[in-house]
């Protein structure tokens, strides 16, 4: 899902069966960028979250804010993170 304002970031994960979930780079109503989900607090997928934001051209401190739309750990867990760099 990618339209105006919006990019779709992979993220990996280390779950085989999943192997990686999406991150959602929105524009928000002022040109902010929002973040919708985070990712897995992991290192690789750390290197992956901050590679498709710059891939985007957004420093991770630049980040609004975060939703997260559910709390499983491949979700929210890189969240508190990506707040300790803004």
């Amino acid at each position: 899902m990618e339209g105006a304002g919006v990019h779709q970031v992979e993220v990996p994960i280390p779950i085989p069966s999943l192997r990686s979930v999406n991150v959602y780079l929105v524009a928000g109503d002022g040109g902010e960028p929002w973040l919708v989900d985070a990712g897995m607090y992991t290192a690789e997928a750390a290197r992956g979250l901050l590679h498709g934001l710059r891939e985007a051209g957004v420093s991770p401190c630049s980040i609004a804010g975060i939703v997260v739309t559910h709390f499983h750990v491949d979700h929210a867990t890189l969240a508190p993170l990506l707040a300790e760099l803004g």
